[in-house]
């Protein structure tokens, strides 16, 4: 007779993918509650499938930014035999388990999982974070596989999956950049720790707020209110002085660019919202990478009010 044994750590990851999986499923409701809404990008992805013309595919599928995730989307519906829509809830269910699991794996100790696990729930029910994968799929899909890049690959690899990425949703490319300006950085002997990387990660925020505009990349108006302005402010008041080591930690630097991107975007009016979830993520990253314990208990005291005004705004605003 045999006797098998399971030793902890498969039971660990076990509970990690079951806890990825639930999470997974959280997000499926949620596409589907704005599809039902007709808010976020899902109820035009929808209707754009339902409405495309199969006997001139050249003219449907004629947006080149999107053209091969529409594609995809009607290959898959296609080869299945099922709607659009499950198709969409389908993708966004596994880009959102994966990107889950990706931060439990990479939680450092049982003693570290119980401090940030529940900054972990607040940050992934977030509505900033959890519509990067039931709203804006596409982009998601490109995050998910940009952060896998970052975390799991070296050399030429990494960045073919970068490109990859970007190629995906053109969104990436200022990720990708304050990516390779970090490093960059690093190999310069800069004394000071905050204040010139800071003010050049103004400088780099600026220069790609500018690139949009000239590009006509992703230029859309601002329509958020000062009050949301407002909440987002404190959000990167928490980011940036929680923790004085944030922007000498590749995250954490990312993290502040795209806060940084966001406020310049607002100056000159056009709207770069959607970096709000990522900088949170990149910054959840940093904080179970190199955070403190003093510094994740004191993000997530600050990050509460944060949730509960943001799911009151989202709320009032469906």
């Amino acid at each position: 007779m045999k006797v098998y044994t399971i030793n902890k750590r498969t039971i660990i990851k076990f509970i990690l993918i079951l806890c990825s999986l639930t999470y997974g499923f959280v997000v499926t409701l949620q596409v589907q509650l704005l599809f039902a809404l007709d808010s976020g990008d899902i109820h035009a992805y929808v209707s754009f499938f339902e409405d495309i013309n199969m006997a001139n595919p050249a003219n449907a599928y004629a947006l080149i930014g999107d053209g091969l995730f529409r594609l995809g989307v009607t290959f898959v519906g296609s080869y299945f035999n099922v709607k659009p829509l499950t198709v969409l809830i389908g993708i966004a269910f596994t880009i959102s388990s994966i990107i889950y699991y990706i931060y439990l794996e990479k939680i450092r100790s049982e003693k570290y999982l119980i401090y940030i696990f529940p900054l972990l729930i607040l940050t992934f029910v977030s509505p900033v974070v959890i519509n990067i994968f039931a709203s804006g799929i596409r982009s998601g899909i490109a995050f998910t596989i940009l952060l896998i890049g970052i975390v799991y690959t070296k050399g030429i690899i990494k960045y073919i999956i970068f490109g990859f990425s970007g190629l995906i949703h053109l969104s990436m490319m200022p990720i990708i950049f304050m990516y390779i300006l970090f490093y960059t950085f690093s190999k310069i002997k800069i004394k000071s720790k905050f204040v010139i990387p800071f003010f050049l990660l103004i400088l780099a925020a600026i220069s790609i707020v500018l690139a949009a505009k000239i590009l006509n990349f992703n230029t859309t108006k601002v329509n958020s209110s000062s009050y949301y302005n407002l909440l987002i402010l404190y959000l990167g008041t928490l980011i940036i002085f929680t923790n004085k080591n944030t922007i000498n930690n590749i995250y954490g630097f990312i993290s502040i660019g795209l806060i940084l991107v966001y406020f310049i975007g607002v100056i000159i009016d056009l709207s770069f919202s959607r970096y709000i979830g990522n900088s949170i993520l990149f910054y959840l990253f940093f904080l179970i990478n190199r955070g403190g314990l003093k510094s994740i208990q004191t993000f997530t005291t600050g990050f509460i009010p944060f949730v509960v005004f943001s799911l009151s705004y989202t709320l009032v605003n469906f």
